[in-house]
């Protein structure tokens, strides 16, 4: 057995960085406690990989901060090492509180959740997506990912145009996951999300090409509210659904995750009063605009 001291002497806790090199203190300190555990109870990462589901390189950026973890990975690690019920729960709750914190000025916001959706997503066997204002990221082509993301990371000054791309990468490395015929996805969308020019003509045009290639797909179903349809409820912002074991609500600086029944119960019942609006003709729809925007970039 690799010494546990022995592995990471190369490592300092000055080394814990994420978010294009930049310290982000809680998932550092997280992983740095963690880390610590694990030490005391003389296992090296490569042993603790095998009694997980995690690679070493996965729970070294974990320890170093460079990927934050989700409740259920440091549950998993935790249970692996062998600690209590109050260890378990302590350091769960400090994983739940990493979702729905905000920014702070050290930090490059671009791409901060990405691995938590792409985990959820990996989990999940039903995902139930509503989007009133862009297309999904499993949708994008990579001249859309990478105009939001770009406008995204614009608001924040210490953006780094090399974290822009890797996000970009990242997004559209997850979009492998529609491959999975074990998985559902169904996409609720608005009208204007297919109105708006995010970016410009022709790559909205190849964008709207992407969505009719992408319902195609056996486990793909795409929705549309179309403009001018009544809503039963304010359309106020996106979520995701997971089975019906989560949701996530992301802003413009960070994401609520929730597995409160009464949350899952919320939303489960606003995407399903949101779906009983939409149409699911929607091929004649993704093709009017994709001719619009082609015209309008020729």
């Amino acid at each position: 057995m690799t010494s546990p001291d022995a592995e990471d002497s190369t490592k300092s806790d000055d080394a814990a960085m994420t978010n294009g090199g930049q310290p982000d203190n809680a998932a550092k300190e997280l992983g740095r406690d963690l880390g610590r555990l694990r030490r005391s109870r003389g296992v090296g990462q490569d042993e603790l990989a095998r009694l997980t589901s995690f690679s070493q390189s996965t729970i070294s950026r974990i320890e170093n901060g460079q990927k934050v973890p989700i409740p259920e990975d440091v549950e998993m690690i935790l249970a692996a090492l062998g600690e209590g019920v109050d260890t378990i729960r302590e350091f769960r709750a400090r994983a739940e509180g990493l979702f729905g914190r905000g920014i702070d000025d050290t930090e490059d916001p671009v791409g901060r959740f990405q691995p938590q959706h792409r985990d959820y997503e990996e989990r999940a066997t039903a995902i139930r997506i509503f989007q009133p204002s862009l297309v999904p990221g499993l949708l994008q082509t990579s001249e859309y990912a990478r105009g939001v993301v770009g406008q995204y990371g614009a608001l924040f000054q210490n953006s780094s145009p090399g974290k822009v791309n890797e996000a970009v990468l990242e997004r559209l490395a997850r979009q492998r996951i529609l491959d999975n015929p074990s998985k559902s996805f169904t996409f609720l969308l608005m009208e204007p999300v297919l109105e708006y020019p995010t970016v410009p003509p022709i790559h909205m045009a190849s964008q709207l090409r992407k969505m009719r290639e992408a319902i195609r797909r056996p486990n793909v179903t795409l929705l549309v509210i179309e403009s001018g349809r009544d809503l039963p409820y304010p359309a106020m912002h996106g979520f995701q659904l997971f089975d019906d074991s989560r949701v996530l609500v992301e802003t413009v600086t960070t994401v609520f995750k929730s597995t409160a029944p009464a949350d899952l119960r919320l939303y489960a019942t606003l995407f399903d009063a949101y779906a009983e609006k939409a149409t699911t003709d929607v091929e004649p729809i993704l093709a009017r605009h994709e001719e619009r925007w082609r015209a309008l970039g020729s």
